[in-house]
């Protein structure tokens, strides 16, 4: 299941996250071998991505998607933050985690808030083949969620760069078992 909310935020508070978004060669990135960076701190954050995050939180997951007892990780921000990805950058498909590798918690929903309006980079929802259902396009303050348990997704070759910041909203399940990072297929 997913859901897609178009102008979701203030533009304001958008353009601002846009205006203070970490430098390139800022420390406080995790390098992907694909040249998708990831924000590592969330105490590095901008003020504008804390305001956006708080709006993200209050998203109502068990009713929108139909999946109760959620809580977004607001906290940590385990895998989540800021993402950018540079033109030419892509990302294969996979699986999100299943479990956080720390706490006794379970990986429900992500939620994305796109930045600018990118030219390719399209986030594709598919089926355990690999077949697009549903592809979308990234447009600034558009907020997309979807169910992450067994959701077969990837990314279009971006071909300008796509920025967006990312929340995910977990389930306690002290007996959670499952992988603590992605599984890709391609």
């Amino acid at each position: 299941m997913h859901a897609v909310i178009d102008d979701f935020a203030p533009t304001g508070l958008v353009r601002s996250l846009a205006a203070t978004w970490l430098p390139i060669d800022s420390p406080h990135w995790h390098v992907y071998g694909n040249g998708k960076l990831a924000t590592k701190d969330p105490s590095r954050l901008p003020v504008a991505a804390h305001g956006l995050l708080a709006k993200m939180a209050e998203i109502p997951i068990g009713e929108l998607l139909a999946v109760p007892g959620t809580f977004p990780d607001l906290e940590y921000l385990h895998g989540a933050g800021l993402h950018h990805m540079p033109a030419g950058a892509t990302l294969g498909l996979h699986l999100d985690s299943e479990r956080h590798p720390q706490l006794p918690w379970r990986r429900e929903v992500s939620a994305v808030l796109y930045l600018d309006d990118a030219i390719g980079g399209e986030l594709e929802l598919c089926d355990e083949h690999g077949r697009t259902i549903t592809q979308i396009v990234s447009k600034s303050n558009r907020l997309v969620v979807f169910s992450t348990p067994h959701q077969w997704h990837r990314v279009a070759e971006c071909r300008s760069v796509r920025r967006s910041l990312c929340l995910f909203f977990w389930g306690t399940d002290a007996a959670a078992t499952g992988f603590t990072q992605a599984q890709f297929r391609e």
